[in-house]
Parts: structure tokens; C-alpha cells; sequence
């Protein structure tokens, strides 16, 4: 388990999520900080990852996802999801129910979030 007085500098930026028993990390990366760095296809992001195996995470892509900041347009604003830790718990949920397993040490599982819908960008997952 991970004390949140030592986090490594990998886990910092981490924010502690407990979801069915297991205990998570996860982190929202907005596309501004991607263009920051000179990726012009950076999308918005959301990262979880289980506590005791940190080496299979689940990547939440948010190819709709706008600054709320900066929406004027109040339709756009109620459509988009909050980010928030019962978010990440539904996008865990989901990842759950499709197959992902951290403990597998897999690569990472991709979902994206569309339409209000999450979906799965990962198919080799999807048999059990």
C-alpha cells in the first residue's frame, strides 16, 4: 500500500480512490498540457491505476472533453461528464465488467468516453 506521506514521483499528482475493496489511484491529464509539450493530438486523459499493481492502468481517453471554463454554449456544459471519483469508480466498474483485470499485469486498458458512453478500445480483454 501506498502512504500518501512518501508517493513516489511517478504517484505524485495521484488521488486516492477506494472502489469495490481495492485501492486505487488515478489522475486527470487535460489536452492543454499535452500541446504544452508539442503533441498536437494530445487528448484529454484520466489514468487509474490499482494500488498493488500499478503495472497494468486503465486509460480513460475523453476525445470530447472541452475546458468547461470555456464553454459558452450551456448545452455543450451539461453534456459533458464532471470528473470526479464516482466517474473513475464507473469507469473502473465498466473496465471490471470487460475484463480488466490489474492484477494480470497486462498493458494498459483503454476505454474512451463518447456519446455518454463508455467504451472499450481494448478487444483482447474482452474474453474471460
Amino acid at each position: 500500500m501506498i502512504s500518501n506521506m512518501a508517493l513516489p514521483k511517478k504517484m505524485a499528482g495521484y488521488r486516492p480512490l477506494v472502489h469495490a475493496g481495492g485501492r486505487y489511484r488515478w489522475r486527470f491529464s487535460h489536452f492543454i498540457q499535452g500541446w504544452i509539450r508539442g503533441d498536437a493530438n494530445a487528448v484529454t486523459t484520466v489514468t487509474a491505476i490499482h494500488e498493488q499493481y500499478p503495472a497494468s492502468p486503465l486509460l480513460i481517453q475523453l476525445p470530447e472533453y472541452r475546458d468547461p471554463w470555456l464553454l459558452t454554449d450551456a448545452k455543450q456544459l451539461l453534456s459533458m461528464p464532471a470528473i470526479t471519483p464516482a466517474f473513475v469508480a464507473q469507469a473502473i466498474a465498466f473496465a471490471q465488467a470487460q475484463g480488466w483485470e490489474p492484477a494480470q499485469q497486462r498493458k494498459a486498458f483503454k476505454l474512451t468516453w463518447q456519446a455518454a458512453k463508455f467504451r472499450t478500445l481494448s478487444p483482447q480483454f474482452t474474453s474471460r
